[in-house]
Order: structure tokens, then sequence, then C-alpha cells
């Protein structure tokens, strides 16, 4: 039901949006070992909007499937946390923070965000001003083209080895 309350706010134009998801920690036992069932949740045919300003989200820990094509016209603040991106879709996650799909965001906070294997997390935009990433398990390196930042927040970002950053 997440993912229609989501694409729901999407379709009736709102300025902002807050979505906090808190599911039960699914837990399941096989023996002597204990698995985390994580669940999955498909937004990747989230719909465009040319109004919202501000997005939370906090989707307690899932699995997300992100857009490949969305634009968010508009969107000047976004805030992802508490969400897992699988393989190819780190490039998606990426996506959402260009120029091709939030041609005027200002701040981008991503945290306790998983991304599953060693992945590079290449983020190109033009408009950013504020980024911070708390908690980014899985990001090997960071790569920026970033000509506005002003303000660069980076904690608990384990595996983090490598930084570039481009101010051109």
């Amino acid at each position: 039901a997440a993912e229609r309350w989501i694409r729901h706010a999407m379709r009736h134009a709102v300025k902002s949006f807050y979505f906090e998801l808190d599911l039960p920690d699914r837990r399941r036992r096989r023996g002597d070992n204990e698995e985390t069932q994580t669940p999955v949740m498909a937004l990747d045919e989230l719909p465009s909007s040319a109004k919202l300003e501000a997005m939370y989200l906090y989707l307690s820990h899932a699995t997300v499937r992100l857009p490949a094509t969305v634009v968010f016209a508009s969107l000047t603040d976004l805030t992802l946390e508490g969400l897992q991106v699988a393989g190819d879709d780190v490039v998606l996650l990426a996506r959402l923070a260009s120029a091709a799909c939030c041609p005027v965001l200002h701040k981008l906070h991503m945290g306790f965000i998983t991304l599953v294997g060693e992945q590079k997390l290449v983020l190109d935009a033009g408009e950013l001003t504020e980024l911070s990433l708390a908690d980014v398990d899985g990001m090997g390196s960071l790569e920026l083209t970033t000509p506005s930042l002003r303000v660069l927040r980076i904690d608990g970002c384990k595996e983090l080895e490598s930084l570039a950053a481009s101010a051109t």
C-alpha cells in the first residue's frame, strides 16, 4: 500500500510530501541462523511532478526499485532515509539528484541507506548547494560534480575509500 500512497501524492500534485514507513522487524530463524527479510518497494513507475518542492521518504529499510525517467521540475529539498538500493539502481539513485530529474534541487540528504555491493556513487547536480550523507553503507567511492555545492557532510560512511569533487 505504501507504493500506492506515494504515487497518489505525486498524481495529486502536492507541494510537500512527508512519508515515513515503520515496518516491524522481519526476522526469520533457520536453524541456528537468523535472516532478515526486507520487503521490496517498487517506485520504478513513480509519476513526475511539476509542483513538488520538498519530499521526505523513510522506507523502513525496504529494498527499493527506483524510477528511470521521473522528473520533479520544482523539487528543491529531498531526503531519502532507511532504504536499500540493489545493484544497477545505484545509477538511478544518483539520477534523483541530477538535473535530468531534479533541475532545481538545492538540498539532498541521504541517510541509513544500504548500497548492495561495493558501489561507486556518482552525483552530477549543478544546482545542489547542500549534500548530507549519513550512514550510507556499501558506498566505496563518491564522485561529485556539483559547482554550486557549499555544504558537504559525510558521517558514518565506513566503506568510503575515495572522494572526488569537481566544482566546474
